[in-house]
């Protein structure tokens, strides 16, 4: 018994430490605007679902192969991330795939200290921590807008019924004086009710009871926190109608939302008696077997910690741009203001004109930069517009992959080498998050020069965990790898830097 609880401190610790930098990148705020940020609160329960865990029968196991199938683990982990890094640039920490590794980290930490069996007795621990992104729910929150204009269909449908003379255009219900509201997305963001349910699922894998029951449980604060909100927006549309907008918009619709999401949690807890749930009583066992040695795993599972904090260190300086911030559709990319933007993204010079290049995929449109005067190396930059538009593009003709380099600011350059007119030419291949009319692009560039002193020596600075990672991320992709001659553009590392 207090084998498993050091056991438990230790994993607190341990996880703490791997998962700090992803914490502190998430902040606590759950934001209406920002989808994903519904995640904090499996980071936050995920700290009670391992103290949770302590009603499984676990205890450290004093396998010196556990520390190694740990530490082993751990390296997956790096080489995994150093992989998504440099395959999705930015996007990595858009998408938070920082935190869909955290499964690895469970794995490593629960092996080093309770090995195979604990970690199949914790297993929905695991499962439940990969819910820490928002990339395995993406296609449910998709669906927001369609549940929005539900919503608007329902509040208009009472209000009809109840004899109110009002009529709805799409989201817009309006009555009469031509006064209107609006059903929005964050009145009835999907994420609130995922919020919810990942709120109450350790909760209910705590409590002793049939699976069925526990997922009623759950399934039945969803719903609950649906009526909830119904009746909200149905009462704010009385308030509006008989006392107009003003009332309705600042004092109910103001705190109302956060108030019932409470009411709704405390309401199920205080209830889970009547779904057939009880609190679990943890029974002192007698053990016969011998006391084991904890400290050096305990010691083992905080350093491996230590390691995935290292490792995670980069993500404070990166671009953090939510991938609900990004155009959900194309917009026109062939217009005057784009090419004006990608003129001023990369501070070319004046004696450069744009000479369009046409469609890239379906989501894409491509243009390059040309020098008025005539050389041998007159093509200077091939731009292309994506929506978000893929982390890097690989640039057309004979070229041959090179080296990728991770930036400070989690942008990805892949440097290439080609050849035009017998002439050697550089080119390096990046993307960049670019606001424009209150949203996000992903501007892709490229850059391309002759070798010479322009091509090194520019001053560019990487840190070692990105350079690790970037060399890692060349040899799985091929790469001649880095050295002395390698092709980063002095440009390129500057416009990708946001310089």
């Amino acid at each position: 018994m207090r084998n498993r609880w050091l056991g438990i401190a230790a994993l607190l610790i341990a996880f703490l430490l791997a998962t700090a930098v992803s914490i502190e990148i998430t902040g606590f705020n759950i934001s209406d605007s920002a989808q994903g940020s519904y995640v904090v609160v499996v980071m936050l329960m995920l700290f009670l679902f391992i103290i949770f865990s302590s009603k499984e029968d676990i205890e450290i196991e004093a396998r010196p192969r556990n520390i190694i199938y740990g530490v082993a683990t751990a390296l997956i982990f790096f080489l995994v991330t150093s992989f998504l890094r440099g395959k999705f640039s930015f996007l990595f920490l858009s998408y938070r795939l920082d935190a869909l590794l955290f499964p690895i980290i469970l794995i490593s930490l629960i092996i080093t200290l309770f090995g195979k069996k604990g970690l199949f007795r914790m297993k929905w621990l695991v499962f439940y921590s990969a819910f820490a992104s928002p990339v395995l729910l993406l296609p449910l929150l998709s669906l927001n807008g369609q549940f929005t204009a539900l919503n608007a269909q329902f509040v208009y449908t009472v209000l009809k019924l109840i004899g109110e003379p009002v009529i709805r255009n799409g989201l817009v219900i309006s009555a009469a004086g031509s006064s209107s509201i609006t059903i929005s997305k964050t009145c009835t963001d999907i994420a609130a009710f995922v919020g919810i349910a990942m709120f109450m699922l350790p909760l209910a894998y705590m409590f002793d009871g049939r699976r069925s029951k526990k997922l009623l449980w759950v399934v039945s604060g969803v719903v609950m926190l649906l009526v909830f909100n119904f009746g909200r927006m149905l009462f704010i549309s009385l308030e509006w109608i008989y006392y107009g907008v003003g009332p309705a918009v600042s004092v109910f619709h103001t705190f109302a939302g956060q108030i019932l999401f409470d009411l709704a949690i405390v309401i199920m807890v205080l209830l889970f008696g009547k779904f057939g749930l009880s609190i679990p009583t943890l029974k002192r066992r007698i053990s016969r077997k011998r006391s084991v040695p904890a400290l050096p795993y305990i010691f083992s599972s905080i350093l491996v910690g230590i390691f995935f904090m290292v490792i995670t260190t980069p993500y404070l300086s990166s671009a953090s741009v939510p991938y609900s911030s990004f155009y959900g559709a194309p917009v026109n990319a062939t217009n005057q203001s784009i090419s004006l933007l990608y003129l001023s993204l990369i501070k070319s010079p004046a004696s450069t004109r744009i000479y369009p290049i046409g469609p890239v995929g379906p989501d894409a449109v491509a243009f390059g930069l040309f020098n008025k005067s005539t050389n041998t190396t007159d093509f200077m930059t091939f731009s292309a517009l994506g929506y978000p538009g893929a982390p890097s593009s690989n640039p057309y003709g004979n070229t041959s992959f090179i080296s990728s380099y991770i930036l400070n600011n989690g942008a990805v350059i892949n440097a290439y080498d080609s050849y035009s007119n017998g002439t050697e030419i550089y080119i390096d291949s990046f993307s960049i998050p670019t606001e424009l009319n209150g949203k996000y692009i992903s501007a892709i560039g490229m850059e391309i020069s002759e070798p010479g002193p322009y091509a090194a020596g520019c001053g560019h600075t990487i840190g070692y965990v990105d350079r690790i990672e970037s060399s890692v991320y060349t040899f799985i992709k091929g790469g001649a790898g880095h050295g002395p001659g390698s092709p980063l553009l002095c440009a390129s590392y500057y416009t990708a830097m946001g310089g």
